[in-house]
């Protein structure tokens, strides 16, 4: 996707003030996190293994036009949980809706180490819950 870049003269910029709000998350962001949540937790029982389209994978079943929003979702769910989803190829169903199929990795840096998770062990184990 090319992005067009406009010159203009900054005089005649409106005045931007407001800085922008964080976003919300609305109780199908929370319910998607806690899917998310759940895999993590999962995966990371498990040692973190490779992919396996068999095992340790989340899937939803949506329309064609709520895939890309769904997988945003998703994606932020990622962010907030420290892992990354990876997605399988899209399927479509007899009735024309898509299944979009994923699994969570550790997130890493640019050193390809896991980024830091309060929520996980020295070796990658779910800590218990606090009591």
């Amino acid at each position: 996707m090319a992005i067009t870049l406009h010159t203009e003269p900054v005089e005649t910029l409106p005045e931007q003030t407001d800085l922008v709000e964080g976003r919300y998350r609305d109780e199908f962001q929370l319910a998607v996190d806690k899917d998310v949540q759940t895999l993590k937790t999962a995966t990371a029982k498990a040692g973190w293994p490779d992919p396996d389209p068999r095992r340790r994978f989340h899937r939803y079943v949506v329309g064609a036009d709520d895939k890309g929003a769904l997988k945003a979702v998703i994606r932020r769910a990622g962010t907030l949980l420290k892992v990354e989803p990876q997605f399988y190829k899209d399927a479509k169903t007899e009735a024309g809706h898509i299944v979009v199929k994923f699994h969570v990795a550790r997130k890493v840096d640019k050193d390809g180490k896991p980024v830091e998770d309060d929520t996980l062990d020295k070796d990658g184990k779910p800590k218990p819950a606090a009591k």
